[in-house]
């Protein structure tokens, strides 16, 4: 799923995109985890 492409067109850009479950500025919140690669090519 493209993320940035569904943010750019639905939200005009606004917010991130979540990469888990819990948003910044909860407790429990890991900015070291990243989400999955957008890549056609491993589909």
């Amino acid at each position: 799923m493209d993320r940035a492409l569904i943010l750019r067109n639905i939200t005009n850009g606004r917010g991130t995109a979540m990469t888990q479950p819990l948003p910044p500025g909860v407790a429990g919140y890991n900015p070291k985890i990243k989400g999955y690669a957008y890549d056609l090519a491993k589909v």
